[in-house]
């Protein structure tokens, strides 16, 4: 619960930006977490995907050494994303320079979370009390302060505050002792460093064009359709932070898909149930949110931003596409060792989402750019679910045959006996 508080917690603050500062406050603030996002994807790597499974069959003496290596790696993507991140969408935004940079930097720097670590080591304790609180704690408290008259860029260094503390709180809990390392040890470590840094880029590009289109979607709709900007700025922020609530499935069910020493019969079987569940959960998904979705944005925003019926259930499809592609993806296509054709579809449905992000708008305003969101989930869902399918029929295909082979062998065996004994 504290999880998703936390990942709802920005939208208690913008009731008190519009009020504030207005549309322009809230479109500076999206275009500013947009494109932050986007560039979070470079500094994360493949670590959100691979590293709960890869935590979680890791020996316990091991886990520190996993952590480090990811901090490094990430650190390494940051200095080199950050800055561009900051011009990127100071550009964009054109008004409220600073705390458009700071919120960028800070939304930049998401990339540094251990909500994958916490999910391989089965511990989301953790990452309530790392990241989850500092959330909720920084983002009330700009309230009364912005409040108090205070200008716009106070939510920016709150929320770079909230960065910091995070991202220390993460070091101290995972990162365990250090050892002193020679002269060699460093240039070793260097060395290992670029390896790794480019080992766990592979699925970079094709998580880096879903997320342009999937969180870099209001800088691009304020860029190339600037009519539809600020309705789009303010419905899409809720419909991000629906998919931002929906990255907790996968944390909450790597443990119990990934267990260390299993067979693969019985990895199978949790994967069937995963599939179930997620069908279950994404029905939910979608009849919530297109409930409580007009109530949510009247709210949100003051009564300034009305959502058409049109709009507001191709938001809720898209959210019920996003949960089930979330929870299939991370809980049975990367145990099942389908990283590979995970990015691809991923690559594919992006590739749909920006096209349709560009080319419907012109034609359908408001209504074609969430469309643009629905149609790229969906066919991702999709093409997951057969690749998913075709992935354990191959399995007990497998299994049939190798039980086969085993009972021809002993049937062999049995006959030779009998020879021998006559």
């Amino acid at each position: 619960m504290v999880p998703t508080l936390s990942l709802l917690a920005p939208l208690a603050v913008l009731p008190t930006v519009a009020t504030q500062y207005g549309p322009n406050g809230w479109q500076a603030l999206a275009i500013a977490s947009s494109v932050g996002a986007v560039a979070s994807v470079v500094v994360g790597l493949d670590w959100p995907v691979v590293g709960p499974h890869m935590v979680a069959i890791s020996a316990r003496e091991q886990r520190p050494d996993v952590f480090r290596l990811s901090v490094r790696t990430r650190v390494v993507a940051y200095l080199m994303t950050a800055p561009l991140a900051v011009l990127v969408a100071t550009l964009i935004a054109g008004e409220q320079g600073w705390v458009v940079a700071l919120v960028a930097l800070s939304t930049t720097a998401n990339g540094f979370t251990a909500s994958w670590m916490c999910a391989g080591i089965g511990r989301p304790s953790l990452l309530i009390r790392n990241e989850a609180l500092p959330r909720i704690v920084f983002n009330l408290a700009t309230i009364p302060i912005m409040l108090a008259g205070a200008p716009l860029v106070a939510y920016g260094i709150a929320m770079v505050a909230n960065t910091v503390l995070s991202v220390a709180l993460n070091h101290a809990s995972f990162s365990g002792r250090r050892a002193v390392r020679s002269g060699n040890d460093g240039r070793r470590a260097s060395g290992e460093l670029l390896t790794q840094f480019r080992s766990h880029s592979t699925g970079l590009p094709s998580r880096l064009l879903s997320t342009s289109y999937l969180y870099g979607s209001t800088a691009l709709v304020s860029t190339l359709h600037p009519t539809a900007a600020t309705s789009f700025a303010a419905i899409d922020r809720l419909q991000k932070s629906g998919v931002n609530a929906l990255q907790l499935l996968p944390a909450t069910g790597a443990s119990y898909v990934s267990q260390a020493g299993s067979s693969h019969a019985s990895l199978i079987g949790r994967v069937i149930n995963v599939r179930r569940w997620a069908l279950a959960l994404a029905l939910l998904t979608t009849g919530a949110s297109g409930w409580l979705l007009p109530p949510l944005v009247h709210i949100v925003y003051a009564g300034q931003v009305s959502l058409q019926p049109t709009v507001q259930w191709a938001v809720a499809v898209g959210l019920g596409f996003a949960c089930l592609e979330r929870c299939t993806g991370q809980l049975c296509l990367v145990p099942l060792g389908r990283q590979a054709a995970l990015y691809r579809a991923t690559a594919a449905a992006a590739a749909l989402g920006l096209t349709a992000l560009v080319v419907l708008p012109v034609f359908m305003g408001l209504l074609g750019a969430v469309l643009a969101f629905a149609a790229a989930e969906g066919l991702l869902a999709a093409i997951q679910a057969a690749v998913l399918h075709s992935s354990i029929k191959q399995s007990r295909a497998g299994r049939a045959v190798a039980t086969g082979g085993a009972a021809s062998a002993d049937l062999t065996e049995a006959s030779h006996s009998s020879r021998d004994g006559s």
